[in-house]
């Protein structure tokens, strides 16, 4: 491909950028969006897809199979909880006006400058590499498609340093507009936003085009590469890639999320609005399943297709420049510019921010000459953040040079990954433990990315330095447990897990260990309250500010950053916002000194803020035992309005329980104002049966013989439904009154039930109702009451008898623990919000076809205390074609 075109694109797409971001910049004025913010902000989040993932998955895979696979796993797999951290960064970061993770740490930490240096220092050597590789693969697929190599290296015919220089120019102008870093760049971040959009639709058009075009299907792909023997691992873990190698890779990729600048910069300082973040739990890891799907069989097709020896990073473009395709070429040629730019562009963006407020401005700060309040400092910090942008890309270009070329590009992302990491112990305690404090913090990151340099840096730079490699041979002072690639022995690791284990693991342990032996300082309990404590509004007006400055002074010093105008605006809005007299000539309020402190935060840091109002104001020292009076004076009031909240839930919770009592109450009156109609009704009916026809016999004593042998056998039918009625009601009550005694005896149950099923055989005759005994053939035998277990098989047999259509089923099922029997009927089944009540002493199943309930509705109500004696269960299922199932389990006593 001609090299001309190829610039043009660039430009081209460059030039794209440029106005997707005026674009943004001015619908943002105007009060409108060109997406959804929320599609914006989960879209942005996906620059974490970088490079690394477009070229470089693929050329991970065709090396080892699924061992790219975990950077993605790590994400997706503990979203829940890095959406549960992000939520409470969120809310810290706009309280407190944190523009950056170096920030972040620095101020939880006591506002602490050294920490914010330290913080920025490791930042920078630790994506410094992760740039370059983003140049290293807009250099390779440049070079590939243009067939061109730069083997003079020579300077001005380098088209990655032309790329890297463009880059720099777009931050410059769209990046670093303001010095007000927490305003929002919405230009930048839709331009993100459509980069990740290009990258994902380009990255599945020629997984499509690879797989279905060049190749028959996937499957195809699949069967093809197993049927070579040396494939066969690259559908298995490598040998040392662990599972627990895995589990670290997916929790350094899980914390980069949190931790690499330009994802603190998208998915914290960026956010507009906290419910943002529901949208990108679902969406975010979506993206990752899609733009990751046709990886490993591009992969295998790669290996299978090309020659050994070419780059396998670049597979993705081997293939339309092979089949002679160069406008699919040009196309995957600017998904890999889009994924590489993205990275790079919000990269810049962090780091320029904390090397201006962490280390320039602090640098300022402490020249003699400088005088605050007295010193615009507005053009010093845009001058300072731009030139940082081409010095960090001028840095990223030389390594990749010297270094990631003969690295490959997911080693070098790891890598990085891996360095991010070490704040991980700083971060998370920081927002859930009082007790972690600097000296912990400072501590802890020294020693993790002393251990990360040692086992991951040192390894990767032995190809370019001889000394380097005879460390990696024999260990640091020729002491075989030194060794780089197997500290203190460890050998069962791969090395970029074998790095992770022990940085993390030694981080981890300093900063446990000194936060129990140290104690904290008085700003450092300050700070601990305000993060750990953030959704306790309480909190974020304690201050234990005991300085004094005069309000001009404070004015002043805001107008050199702010200009005067928006300074007006900002402190006058506060002051009437809090009842607070703004007097130029007299003492600033301690208020309005803390405001402008958190103002000054947004501009040049949390750290470097206290120093500029330090300043101007004369301190005061501020004892523990006054920031402890502080803390238990504001704890007092939390645990109060806890207390209150406790109790006002209690109060709330038992009015619904006596609402709910009271209405269960109701029902129950009603059920047994029913319940007494009936058992009336069905007293009444056999009595008036019993005296009209006990009167005709006698009154008429010269009735026939055969004529009174009828009146007197229906007499006693209904004196024996009297007796049983009144029998079933006393029978409750022994029940529930506990008086009722079991007689356990071993019986075989089939037998047992055989018989209960030839005793109802006239009644089930008179309305053609089949009953099928199912149950194995073997003896059954069951430690019970027989005759109350009759009594239950009994009832429920001829409850399934009334309402049935013509079949009901029988079932014994034994196992191991207890025995089941289930009674099956083909009828109109059970109300499903009635099941429950089926068993109340008071209720009667109503029918549509009944004029009124049959029984007294006492059976079901006997058959569940029967069983509860037995310490089993009873229950009502419907079954899923038609009728009801009654299912009794009666445990076996071993």
């Amino acid at each position: 491909m001609n090299k001309l075109i190829l610039v043009i694109v660039i430009l081209g797409y460059l030039a794209v950028l440029f106005g997707i971001a005026t674009l943004a910049e001015r619908f943002r004025k105007k009060g409108k969006q060109i997406l959804p913010q929320s599609m914006i902000y989960a879209l942005s989040m996906a620059v974490f897809c970088t490079a690394w993932t477009f070229f470089g998955s693929i050329g991970s895979a065709a090396r080892g199979g699924l061992g790219f696979l975990p950077v993605y796993l790590g994400p997706t797999i503990f979203m829940p909880l890095i959406a549960f951290v992000l939520l409470k960064l969120i809310r810290i970061c706009k309280s407190q006006r944190i523009t950056s993770i170096a920030d972040f740490i620095s101020s939880r930490y006591g506002k602490n400058i050294s920490l914010g240096v330290i913080v920025a220092l490791f930042c920078i050597v630790g994506i410094v590499p992760y740039i370059a590789i983003q140049l290293k693969a807009i250099s390779a697929s440049v070079n590939l498609l243009t067939q061109y190599s730069n083997t003079q290296n020579v300077l001005w015919t380098d088209t990655t340093f032309y790329t890297a220089i463009g880059l720099a120019i777009f931050i410059s102008i769209y990046g670093i507009r303001n010095v007000d870093t927490t305003e929002r760049h919405a230009g930048v971040i839709t331009a993100i936003a459509f980069e990740s959009i290009v990258k994902l639709l380009v990255f599945l058009i020629i997984g499509v085009y690879v797989c279905y075009y060049l190749f028959p299907n996937v499957s195809s792909i699949y069967r093809e590469s197993l049927a070579i023997e040396s494939f066969k691992n690259h559908f298995v873990l490598h040998e040392k890639m662990s599972v627990f190698s895995w589990f670290l890779i997916s929790l350094v990729s899980a914390l980069a999320i949190l931790l690499l600048p330009r994802q603190f910069q998208v998915a914290v300082v960026e956010n507009t609005n906290e419910h943002h973040v529901r949208k990108a739990m679902w969406l975010f890891p979506l993206y990752l399943f899609l733009i990751n799907l046709f990886v490993l069989p591009v992969a295998l097709a790669g290996v299978m297709s090309f020659p050994k020896g070419i780059d396998l990073d670049m597979l993705l473009l081997q293939f339309p420049i092979q089949h002679q395709h160069p406008g699919v070429a040009l196309l995957v040629f600017i998904g890999g510019f889009s994924a590489a730019t993205g990275m790079v562009i919000v990269e810049l963006i962090a780091l320029t921010i904390m090397i201006s407020n962490h280390i320039s401005i602090p640098i300022l700060l402490r020249w003699s000459k400088f005088q605050a309040g007295k010193n615009d400092l507005t053009k010093f910090i845009l001058l300072s953040r731009r030139g940082g942008v081409f010095v960090l890309i001028l840095l990223a270009y030389l390594f990749e040079k010297s270094v990631a070329e003969q690295n490959s590009l997911v080693s070098i992302g790891l890598i990085s990954f891996a360095a991010v990491a070490q704040f991980a112990p700083a971060v998370i305690f920081g927002l859930f433990w009082k007790k972690a404090n600097r000296k912990a913090a400072v501590t802890s990151i020294v020693v993790g990315f002393a251990i990360w340099f040692f086992t991951l840096v040192i390894p990767s730079l032995t190809s370019n330095y001889h000394a380097l490699k005879d460390i990696c041979d024999h260990g640091l002072f020729h002491l075989s447990i030194l060794k780089p690639t197997a500290l203190f022995g460890l050998t069962t690791l791969d090395s970029i897990g074998h790095g992770i284990f022990w940085s993390l693991f030694l981080n981890i342990l300093s900063f446990v260990v000194i936060s129990f032996h140290t104690q904290a300082g008085a700003e450092e309990t300050h700070q601990a309250i305000l993060f750990v404590d953030v959704n306790s509004h309480q909190f974020n007006e304690v201050t234990i500010w005991k300085g004094s400055t005069s309000f001009i002074d404070i004015q002043q010093l805001l107008n050199n950053f702010l200009g005067i105008e928006r300074t007006k605006v900002l402190l006058e809005g506060y002051a009437n916002r809090h009842s607070i007299l703004i007097q130029e000539q007299q003492e600033a309020d301690y208020r309005i000194v803390s405001f402008a402190e958190r103002i000054l935060g947004g501009v040049i840091g949390s750290a470097s803020s206290r120093l500029m109002i330090s300043s101007v104001t004369k301190d005061e020292k501020v004892s523990i035992q006054e920031v402890l009076s502080i803390v238990k004076e504001s704890q007092q009031i939390i645990e109060l309005n806890k207390e209150l909240r406790k109790k006002s839930q209690e109060l709330s919770k038992a009015s619904n329980e006596l609402s709910h009592v009271n209405e269960q109450l109701k029902r129950m009156d009603e059920l047994k104002n029913e319940f007494l109609y009936t058992v009336t009704h069905e007293l009444r009916t056999p009595l008036t049966s019993i005296r009209a026809l006990s009167e005709i016999v006698h009154d008429n004593p010269d009735m026939d013989e055969e004529q009174k042998q009828t009146y007197l056998n229906v007499i006693i039918r209904e004196t024996e439904k009297l007796s049983h009625l009144i029998t079933q009601v006393l029978n409750l009550e022994k029940y529930e009154s506990g008086r009722q005694k079991i007689y356990p005896s071993s019986f075989d149950l089939k037998i047992w039930v055989i018989e209960i099923i030839q005793s109802l055989k006239p009644l089930s005759d008179e309305r053609s109702i089949e009953i099928k005994l199912i149950c194995p053939d073997a003896l059954i035998l069951l430690h019970a009451d027989k005759d109350l277990i009759a009594q239950v098989v009994y009832n429920l047999l001829s409850n399934a008898i009334k309402y049935a259509d013509s079949q009901i089923e029988l079932f014994i099922q034994p196992s191991l623990d207890d025995i089941e029997v289930i009674v099956s009927d083909d009828g109109v089944g059970v109300d499903e919000p009635n099941k429950e009540l089926l068993f109340d002493k008071f209720y009667q199943s109503k029918q549509h076809q009944l004029q009124k309930p049959e029984g007294s509705g006492l059976g079901l109500a006997i058959c569940k205390r029967i069983i509860e004696l037995h310490h089993g269960k009873i229950w009502v299922e419907n079954n899923e074609g038609k009728g009801a199932r009654f299912i009794f389990a009666i445990p076996i006593i071993h």
